[in-house]
């Protein structure tokens, strides 16, 4: 009887320990993902959705408009996260497993750090390799799976073109009032704050945890509104900021 317990209790166990590894980690194929049999070159030579990708008949994506970034093996289109978007190729291999980033060049621009990064709004395609197609031994393409969509699917930033609200400063008390924003980092390396269309601003920022918080540094300015970008690791988004006194 005790050894059926200890049974009916270790088989439960392991249902649950199976449970748990199924619920970690992101969606290996969220909602949207589509199924290509992309056929090379030689054999029909199929695009990659609306872009002008394809696969040569040396095994290799190539495109006349985009760069194409290998991120190494992932497990699918889910763990694919955004790349440094230094090394712009327009050919790489195709490797079964591996996860790619498509974008247009158009969208990645350089901060004062030399961090490139991408729109918050830009389109993306994300791209993992399942296998090859073969005809006997020759291989005529490859069984690929791509999802076209933004670089933070998870809307962690703030929208791009989207209203902070208003920065203040206490005239009364000759203080700033604090404005914070939630972004996904702490590290202070990972972001970065600009205000590329004026050449001097009121604002500071400082990042405490996982919150960007802003301030006005002297009493002394014009209530202005401003757009500012914030880059979070490879991401940045454009957003309005007001500054103005209250009494």
């Amino acid at each position: 009887m005790n050894i059926n317990r200890l049974t009916i209790v270790l088989a439960l166990f392991a249902i649950g320990l199976t449970a748990c590894s199924k619920d970690e980690g992101p969606e290996p194929f969220p909602a949207g993902t589509a199924t290509l049999y992309m056929m090379n070159e030689e054999n029909g030579r199929t695009t990659l959705g609306n872009s002008d990708v394809y696969i040569t008949a040396e095994g290799n994506f190539r495109s006349a408009q985009f760069p194409i970034f290998d991120v190494g093996e992932t497990r699918g289109i889910g763990q694919i996260e955004m790349p440094d978007f230094v090394n712009m190729a327009s050919e790489v291999a195709v490797r079964p497993r591996h996860g790619y980033v498509i974008c247009s060049p158009r969208d990645i621009v350089a901060f004062p750090s030399r961090t490139q990064a991408i729109a918050e709004n830009a389109a993306v395609y994300r791209v993992w390799v399942d296998s090859w197609i073969r005809d006997q031994e020759r291989v005529t393409g490859a069984n690929v799976r791509f999802l076209l969509g933004r670089p933070d699917e998870q809307d962690r930033m703030p929208a791009w073109g989207s209203d902070l609200g208003a920065l203040n400063w206490n005239d009364t008390e000759s203080r700033s009032e604090t404005l914070r924003i939630a972004i996904p980092a702490s590290d202070p390396k990972e972001v970065e704050v600009i205000f590329p269309y004026e050449e001097e601003v009121p604002i500071g920022w400082t990042l405490r945890r996982n919150e960007l918080v802003l301030n006005i540094e002297r009493g002394h300015f014009d209530p202005t509104e401003y757009r500012m970008r914030i880059r979070c690791h490879h991401i940045y988004t454009e957003v309005t900021l007001r500054t103005d006194y209250v009494y």
